[in-house]
């Protein structure tokens, strides 16, 4: 029984996730937050706040399933088939990232780096979409795309980083890359590159 409670909790947070995630990326989408980052293709991307820590909390299933229903639940509310493409090519690369620097959280590089090329990985996967899309020369804007998505991503790593340790303790016990949130103090992920 315990581990049918346990799985409905992860179940019920994972949801949460997914629509504060959406929540963030319509508002940010209305709010025209692209006025500090007026680069085409670039956004602040606080929804992918709530995928990391899924990833962080649960691990990579609960964190693909936050990133696909928010995916969805975006495209039922505007309809845009383009940004859908977009979202999820970036988003699985995003995911690569994830899985290949996830387990050396805490040991060798802080969310912020894990973050960074994460987000980096995300430009590359939206370009790749958009080249298949418009068949047009689109890789000479890599370098800018990939450097400003990791710009965004490190304050998006810093954010989660300082967040991680307000949720409750309940969610953070058995957390999948628990270590950091309990153990560290800050002296200690000073220490961390």
């Amino acid at each position: 029984m315990p581990d049918k409670n346990q799985t409905f909790r992860k179940i019920t947070v994972c949801a949460v996730f997914a629509v504060f995630a959406a929540i963030t990326g319509l508002l940010e989408s209305m709010l025209g937050l692209d006025v500090y980052f007026p680069v085409p293709g670039v956004r602040l991307g606080l929804a992918n706040l709530f995928v990391m820590a899924a990833f962080v909390l649960y691990g990579a299933r609960f964190s693909m399933a936050v990133s696909l229903v928010r995916m969805g639940l975006v495209f039922l509310l505007s309809g845009n088939v383009t940004a859908l493409i977009l979202s999820l090519s970036g988003g699985m690369c995003a995911f690569i990232g994830l899985c290949a620097l996830m387990p050396l959280y805490g040991k060798k590089c802080t969310m912020i780096g894990v973050s960074a090329f994460s987000s980096a990985l995300h430009g590359i996967g939206q370009l790749a979409a958009a080249y298949f899309l418009i068949h047009a020369p689109v890789f000479w804007y890599l370098p800018v795309l990939c450097a400003l998505s990791a710009v965004t991503g490190c304050i998006n790593g810093f954010l989660l980083d300082r967040l991680l340790p307000l949720f409750p303790q309940s969610i953070r016990n058995n957390a999948r890359y628990g270590e950091p949130i309990h153990a560290q103090t800050k002296t200690e992920r000073k220490d961390i590159l």
